[in-house]
């Protein structure tokens, strides 16, 4: 009896001596952790019991948005632990592509959308992050060469949201935010939207769901803003803190990139991966909450503390108007 219990405190010492980490590896999950966890609702709808299951799992039922406007549920998504450091090597292993992005190893940029009408990508995370834990994720952004009264649309769209893993907004206006529900967000909005009333009898989700006008208005103002969504997904932006963006830096003829027939990034094949992109960083600082945004010169700043742990998603579509649009990856640390 003394060594089974000599035995059971070494066992114990060992256990309690493991760090904690990042994220909980779907391996080490077992039938008598997921029998002790007790169902208490968070304050984001979320239950305990529910995010255990998405930290130890290995896959996540994920919401996403169809070319046609509609919503659809799609297969399992697969997850993967996160390591300290992604980069453009490991990308793949840890980000999942969606709708018709693709990515580049060579030059570590992820295509959201060809310069096509009614496209939809996106890139998503593959596994949860708790919200007590700071990241940074430091890339480019090309938005593409023609503003919308050349026909250009409609930017890119970054959320942070305690929904499932995969799961997208709807695209056009939302870009990619606005169908999440309780999501931060930053945009890059490069077509004027005017309102759009919530109509419970439309043929799809995102004009049931509709959208506010954009606070600048008038073509030819591309802007960057923090948006919020409520519990129905709709969004709402942070109107103080919209910036006009440097159209010498973005939307012009002079920073144009190469494309092939199909509207594709013709100048990756030649490895090239700076014309045209601005620097983007997103900076969580986990002591105060604060996500802070930095595109070229421009800051935003925002808190993020309404869930213990969050999935990510970077967004990009096209409607009639359209654009190259691209996220450059050069690390993700976390």
């Amino acid at each position: 009896m003394r060594k089974i219990l000599k035995l059971v405190t070494i066992i114990s010492l060992v256990i309690s001596s493991f760090p904690v980490g990042l994220l909980t590896d779907a391996n080490e999950t077992n039938a008598e952790t997921a029998e002790t966890v007790q169902t208490t609702t968070k304050t984001d709808g979320i239950s305990e019991a529910e995010q255990s299951a998405k930290m130890d799992g290995t896959s996540e039922t994920a919401q996403i948005t169809k070319t046609d406007g509609t919503s659809e549920t799609t297969q399992s998504v697969e997850t993967a632990e996160i390591p300290k450091k992604v980069n453009r090597e490991n990308f793949l292993d840890y980000f999942q592509l969606g709708g018709v992005s693709t990515y580049d190893k060579g030059t570590g940029i992820v295509t959201l959308t060809p310069n096509k009408s009614h496209q939809v990508g996106n890139v998503t995370l593959k596994q949860r992050f708790h919200s007590h834990t700071s990241f940074d994720l430091k890339g480019a952004i090309y938005l593409g060469d023609k503003l919308d009264s050349e026909g250009g649309a409609d930017g890119i769209g970054f959320a942070i949201h305690p929904n499932a893993i995969g799961s997208v907004g709807y695209s056009g206006a939302n870009l990619g935010i606005g169908g999440l529900p309780n999501a931060v967000g930053f945009k890059l909005d490069t077509f004027y939207n005017g309102k759009q009333t919530p109509d419970p009898n439309a043929s799809d989700d995102v004009h049931k769901l509709g959208w506010d006008a954009d606070p600048i208005r008038g073509q030819n103002n591309p802007f960057g803003a923090i948006v919020h969504t409520n519990a129905k997904g709709y969004v709402t932006t942070e109107t103080k803190d919209v910036k006009l963006l440097d159209k010498k830096q973005v939307l012009n003829k002079a920073i144009k990139r190469e494309e092939t027939d199909g509207g594709y990034d013709a100048l990756l094949a030649k490895g090239e991966n700076e014309k045209g992109f601005v620097p983007i960083d997103f900076d969580y600082d986990s002591n105060s909450h604060i996500l802070t945004v930095t595109f070229g010169v421009q800051k935003w700043q925002t808190k993020i503390d309404s869930a213990e742990s969050l999935a990510t998603s970077v967004s990009g579509s096209t409607g009639l108007f359209r654009n190259l649009q691209s996220l450059g990856l050069t690390q993700l640390v976390m």
